[in-house]
């Protein structure tokens, strides 16, 4: 049995000499490399207590960032009570776009972004990019339809295993469901013969 559990491009490259149709079509699948900021703020930064778990940004109202999580409400064990952490996830369609901006200029302007939508007083205690490089997949209009004929040429080689976030699901437990899948299926495949 094969497990090939990598982005779609890298499973295109590793496959293309077995089979060039699915291949191309693991290669055809794009994606997108965001940009996180993880930002510590002082409680005192903000006039107001934070309510829920975070928030969008319209499209029409946005900055450099697209969303925002109130880490420290979602994970409040991992947090000093005197502290507010945010995960800012940046628009990488933007121009300037960020991938081309220093982490110093991403820290500004998120900082800026957030003294706009949140009020706050100070700046952060404390920030840090992550960058993703093309970790993110993009599900283009028949995406869908693309997984039906991946999985069919996928059905020639009954021990073999896609497993990853461009194959239907982009968490992580989306992956380890799929993994589970597809293990029990090449178990079942394997106890037959």
């Amino acid at each position: 049995a094969v497990v090939v559990a990598l982005p779609a491009s890298a499973a295109s490259t590793i496959l293309a000499k077995t089979d060039k149709v699915l291949s191309d079509s693991l290669s055809s699948i794009k994606y997108s490399s965001p940009i996180v900021v993880n930002l510590i703020y002082d409680q005192n930064a903000f006039s107001k207590q934070l309510i829920g778990s975070g928030f969008l940004v319209p499209r029409k109202e946005r900055g450099i960032v697209r969303a925002c999580t109130f880490s420290s409400n979602k994970f409040k064990r991992k947090v000093d009570d005197d502290q507010v952490v945010l995960r800012a996830s940046l628009d990488t369609s933007m121009d300037p776009c960020p991938q081309t901006q220093s982490d110093d200029q991403v820290q500004k302007a998120v900082a800026a972004d957030l003294k706009k939508y949140l009020s706050t007083r100070n700046d952060p205690l404390f920030s840090i990019v992550t960058r993703h490089k093309k970790a993110i997949p993009q599900f283009a209009p028949g995406h869908q339809d693309l997984l039906d004929g991946i999985e069919r040429r996928q059905e020639r080689f009954s021990n073999l295993a896609l497993i990853g976030n461009a194959y239907g699901g982009m968490g992580v437990a989306d992956c380890v469901a799929r993994a589970k899948q597809e293990c029990q299926r090449i178990a079942a495949n394997l106890t037959s013969q």
